[in-house]
C-alpha cells in the first residue's frame, strides 16, 4: 500500500495560528508605513504649492496673490474655483490640492493658504500682511500653506489672534495627528498635534473655543502671524 503525506489538522491549525500572529505584528508596522508615505505625499504637496507661490510672485514683480482682488485664488472647494485659481497655471495636477488620505468623501482640496501671506489682515488685530514678497521678514518661520480639514474654509485662519484669551477659530487636519505645513522659504515640516484637546475639537465639531494654554494653538497662531510673538 502507499503512503499518502499529508497536514494533520493539528499542524494546519498551528500554520493558521502562525500566519495570525505575523499578520497581526506586521499590520501596524504597515499601517505605519503606509500612513508614512501620505505624509510624505502631502509634505511633496505643500511644497509644490508654496514654489507655485513664489512662482507666482516672480513674474508679478513680487506681488503676492490677494485674496481680496482674486476671490477664487486657488481656495475654494470646487474644481472650477482651484482650476481658475491664481497658482493653477503653476500646479496643473488636481491630485497636488488634495492628501490622500483625505477622509472626507468628495473633498477636493486639503490645503489652504495662511491669510497673513495672501492680503488679508490679521483677525481680531487689524495685522496686514505683506504684499509683496520682498517685504516678508524671515520667511523661514511664517506658515503659506497648510493641511486642513474645514472643506469651506478659503484660507488658513486658524486661531483668533485676541490677546486674552487665545482660542480656536478652526482646528487643522487630524488625520495624520496632525498637519503638514510649508514656509515662506519653500521647506516643509510635519507639526504634530501634543495637546489632546486638538483633537478633541473635531470630535466636537470644532468652533470659537478658548484654550489659552493649549501648546498646539500658542505654537500655531506665532507661525501664522509672527507678529503675535512680540504680543502678550
Amino acid at each position: 500500500m502507499k503512503e499518502h503525506r499529508a497536514f494533520t489538522l493539528i499542524e494546519l491549525l498551528v500554520v493558521i495560528g502562525i500566519i495570525t500572529i505575523l499578520i497581526a505584528v506586521l499590520l501596524p508596522v504597515l499601517m505605519k508605513v503606509r500612513e508614512h508615505g501620505y505624509r510624505t505625499t502631502c509634505l511633496s504637496n505643500v511644497r509644490q504649492l508654496a514654489v507655485a507661490w513664489t512662482n507666482f510672485a516672480t513674474d508679478h514683480n513680487g506681488s503676492l496673490p490677494q485674496g481680496e482682488k482674486n476671490p477664487w485664488v486657488i481656495w475654494t472647494s470646487t474644481e472650477y474655483g482651484i482650476v481658475n485659481g491664481s497658482l493653477f497655471p503653476y500646479v496643473r495636477s488636481m491630485k497636488v490640492y488634495r492628501c490622500p488620505n483625505d477622509p472626507r468623501e468628495g473633498a477636493l482640496r486639503s490645503y489652504c493658504i495662511n491669510s497673513y501671506v495672501h492680503g488679508l489682515s490679521g483677525a481680531g488685530l487689524n495685522i496686514v500682511g505683506p504684499a509683496n514678497i520682498a517685504d516678508l521678514k524671515q520667511p523661514s518661520e511664517v506658515i503659506v500653506f497648510i493641511e486642513h480639514g474645514g472643506q469651506d474654509l478659503s484660507r488658513a485662519s486658524f486661531s483668533e489672534p485676541i490677546i486674552s484669551p487665545p482660542s480656536w477659530e478652526a482646528v487643522p487636519s487630524y488625520w495624520h495627528g496632525g498637519s503638514t505645513v510649508s514656509f515662506g522659504d519653500g521647506h516643509t515640516e510635519f507639526l504634530k498635534w501634543e495637546d489632546p484637546r486638538t483633537l478633541e475639537l473635531w470630535k466636537s465639531g470644532g468652533g470659537t473655543i478658548a484654550q489659552p494654554d493649549n501648546r498646539d494653538l500658542l505654537r500655531l497662531r506665532v507661525l501664522l502671524v509672527p507678529e503675535l510673538k512680540y504680543l502678550r
